[in-house]
């Protein structure tokens, strides 16, 4: 009697390359590995993944997804961008991956979700024009994206990190803040 195919395997996959990702950044997910931590073989794995870029994209939207929840559409700028570096503190693995995803998004003129809701966010809260909004929307993930790679790099418990995600969050703070004082 031949096997039934698991349903759940294609979570099970992803769920083993994030546990490999966490334990060891992105060089650790390697399909033979990442075979083996799922419990199933290499053969069966490229037939659900054509190859590790495909592996690592789904990886990609595991994360995107969770920080997306963490993310209010009524939150701030500034607010946005504090959720969005405490998350890659806590996921320091993930940030070039999603940085990566950023940059492809922008090679191909695409917006991911979060993009949507920093500009959204700025026409809605900030009252700037859509296009206004767009420019500032690209100026201000790249800053954030950015920001999150150096405190990555630099450690967060240290001073300059610290002193980096402050001045980062006063900036986000000032956009959103300067067209509302123009109005006045």
């Amino acid at each position: 009697m031949p096997r039934k195919a698991d349903p759940q395997l294609e979570k099970t996959i992803v769920s083993a390359a994030v546990r490999l990702l966490e334990r060891g950044g992105v060089e650790a997910i390697t399909m033979r590995e990442v075979a083996k931590v799922a419990g199933t073989t290499t053969p069966t794995l490229y037939e659900r993944f054509t190859d590790r870029e495909a592996l690592l994209e789904a990886v990609t939207n595991v994360y995107r997804d969770e920080l997306t929840a963490r993310l209010d559409p009524r939150d701030s700028l500034e607010q946005l961008g504090r959720k969005f570096l405490q998350f890659c503190f806590e996921k320091p693995n993930a940030i070039d991956l999603l940085i990566d995803r950023m940059a492809l998004n922008l090679e191909n003129s695409k917006k991911g979700p979060i993009y949507d809701m920093v500009r959204i966010n700025l026409v809605k809260l900030s009252g700037f024009s859509p296009k206004a909004a767009e420019e500032i929307t690209l100026a201000t993930t790249s800053t954030m994206a950015g920001a999150a790679m150096m405190i990555s790099r630099l450690g967060r418990s240290s001073r300059a990190a610290n002193e980096l995600q402050e001045a980062t969050l006063k900036l986000l703070r000032r956009v959103a803040n300067s067209n509302q004082k123009r109005d006045n």
